[in-house]
């Protein structure tokens, strides 16, 4: 049954435009690998019939209304959907309401039907919101993973305690892609916490293909651990990330059935060479570091239903015609007055006007619409007052680092919070797009999944460059 399932929906992929490759070694990942670099994945050009396109869409919209896999996972998205920014485990109820859910699950796919119904054939943001809407289908289809049923957890957790400081976004990001390969090695349920700041992260991302969530901490505090609990803490590791290959992850990790887990770099390239799991990491075989973190980052995560509809809608409204353009610059300035209390200092003002010469070579039109993400006000206040200020597009909330409150209160780290992690997913659709020296940056680059149209800025210069060398231009190891 399973079989015929996965070939109907393969073949429904296909139908769509998309290459599926399907990888059959490796234990626990023995599916369907989606690759939006341009060589592997690609849409059907205009010329071809759209009939079987609209068809399609509809068949995976109507999807969307289907009860979910999982009831906790359902009851996720009613609580993000209904606007609680502040997490409370002991208020939180796992009861079920699927008619509720379903009808507003129905109302979500309406709406992105409707917003569908003007887009641009830009690849990137074709391949973004084609993934969304197949999400579920992708998910029915190869769930449950082989360690969902297993009786031992590893979790990745931040929280305001012994496991506090897990840096950014993106380094949380990374730990938890760390955790969930680490999980998977050690047959284990791969589950996560970020409890701070104290804002329900549901409201801004939700699982994919993997529920990661827990409705209640199995431990509240960490101060003192029990017999059967272990932490295990990689942040900053630079031995095990120079020996990742040589790892024996299972005695790494011990037998204890509760593990937490913290880390924040990309280990991509060393579990590609590792020895001792390469049973059930052979998969890495075949693709490139960046790759990994593209396709664990769409297996764990999506936007939450009210920012992915926002998205669609931003997307449709800026970028009518295929003759729009979405141009963008991710300036991660590090230190600064917006953020006095970051670690470092990584751009200064003087490098800016390199970054206001390159919008406008590549925005020469109406036509072009211009994206700047940064962590610093003075950036946005800049980029009003230049020559495609008039054609910014501009996305609401406070701008702040989620591992450095500084003075901002709990609504407004939600506000960042939400921001950083929409930001990103507009990242991940520009036409043109030039990061800077952040892991945030990186990660766009990898999911935006093309080499084309990719741009580094090096303090005094702004390059082309490769998905595949970007720690090597930044001599990073995340």
């Amino acid at each position: 049954m399973r079989g015929t399932r996965l070939l109907k929906y393969i073949m429904l992929l296909v139908a769509a435009g998309i290459t599926v490759v399907v990888i059959t070694s490796g234990k626990w990942m023995n599916h369907m690998y989606f690759n939006t670099d341009e060589s592997v994945f690609k849409f059907r050009s205009p010329s071809v019939d759209e009939s079987s396109q609209t068809i399609t869409d509809s068949q995976l919209n109507n999807r969307h209304s289907e009860k979910l896999t999982n009831s906790l996972y359902q009851d996720e998205i009613s609580r993000a959907q209904s606007g609680a920014h502040v997490m409370d485990l002991t208020k939180h109820n796992r009861t079920d309401n699927l008619t509720s859910n379903n009808e507003t699950l129905q109302k979500t796919a309406d709406s992105s039907n409707s917003s569908d119904m003007v887009t641009t054939r830009s690849t990137f943001r074709d391949n973004f919101l084609l993934w969304n809407k197949a999400r579920q289908n992708i998910a029915e289809t190869i769930y449950p993973y082989s360690s969902d049923k297993a009786s031992r957890y590893l979790i990745y957790r931040c929280d305001s305690g012994r496991l506090s400081h897990c840096g950014g976004l993106a380094d949380r990001l990374k730990g938890m892609i760390a955790g969930y390969i680490i999980a998977n090695i050690t047959d284990r349920q791969f589950k996560a916490e970020i409890l701070n700041p104290n804002c329900y992260l549901h409201q801004y991302i939700i699982p994919n293909l993997v529920n990661w969530s827990l409705s209640t901490s199995f431990h509240q505090s960490l101060d003192k651990i029990a017999s059967d609990t272990k932490i295990v803490n990689l942040m900053n590791n630079k031995i095990i990330y120079n020996n990742i290959g040589n790892i024996n992850f299972t005695e790494l990790i011990g037998s204890s059935k509760y593990v937490y887990f913290r880390a924040n770099l990309d280990y991509s390239q060393g579990f590609r060479h590792s020895h001792l799991h390469r049973d059930k990491l052979s998969w890495m075989e075949q693709v490139t570091p960046d790759q990994i973190q593209a396709t664990i980052f769409k297996q764990l995560f999506s936007l939450s239903p009210r920012l992915q509809s926002r998205l669609q809608n931003l997307l449709a409204q800026e970028l009518p015609t295929s003759k729009h353009k979405l141009v963008c610059a991710h300036v991660r300035m590090g230190k600064n007055p917006t953020l006095p209390t970051d670690y470092f200092t990584r751009l200064s003002s003087e490098h800016l006007p390199n970054v206001w010469k390159f919008i406008k070579h590549h925005s020469t039109s109406d036509f072009h619409k211009v994206f700047v993400m940064s962590d610093s006000a003075e950036v946005m206040n800049q980029s009003r007052l230049q020559e495609f200020g008039a054609r910014l597009v501009l996305t609401p909330g406070v701008i702040g680092h989620v591992d450095i409150p500084a003075n901002l209160n709990t609504e407004d780290m939600c506000s960042a919070t939400e921001k950083v992690i929409f930001d990103l997913h507009l990242l991940m659709n520009c036409d043109v797009l030039m990061i800077s020296d952040s892991g945030l940056s990186r990660l766009a680059a990898y999911v935006r999944g093309s080499d084309e149209g990719l741009y580094c800025l090096d303090k005094e210069r702004v390059i082309p460059c490769k998905k595949i060398n970007l720690k090597d231009i930044y001599q990073v190891l995340g």
